[in-house]
């Protein structure tokens, strides 16, 4: 079962924030780590991917008791088109557990903002 959240404070483009959550197994409640994560982040206004995270493997940013830190990128997070003033993501993340029987996903919608237009 997929979630969305969404991290309301505008989020400077060039910057490097960090996504956090859990992972826990929704039938135990404990946190565990995955046998594979996985980013997709795309801009919502057209769809296009960012930074050629389309399905990007991320495991690495995952601990054994499940809390998820990822650091966005400075690529990450620009501006794809100047004119705008503000752009929303769509981050997905998606894990699979006991060997690919199991998946789960987590989309995290935020907002970048064009500093030279504000």
């Amino acid at each position: 079962m997929s979630f969305e959240e969404s991290i309301e404070e505008l989020q400077l483009e060039g910057t490097t924030p960090s996504i956090e959550f859990d992972i826990v197994d929704p039938e135990t409640g404990v946190g565990f780590q995955p046998q594979d994560l996985r980013l997709t982040l795309w801009n919502a206004k057209d769809g296009a991917i960012v930074n050629g995270r389309s399905g990007s493997v991320i495991l690495t940013s995952v601990d054994a008791q499940g809390h998820v830190k990822f650091w966005l990128t400075a690529a990450d997070m620009a501006i794809l088109d100047a004119t705008m003033i503000t752009e929303v993501r769509r981050a997905l993340f998606t894990w699979s557990w006991l060997n690919g029987e199991r998946h789960d996903g987590l989309e995290v919608k935020f907002t970048v903002y064009n500093h030279a237009k504000i």
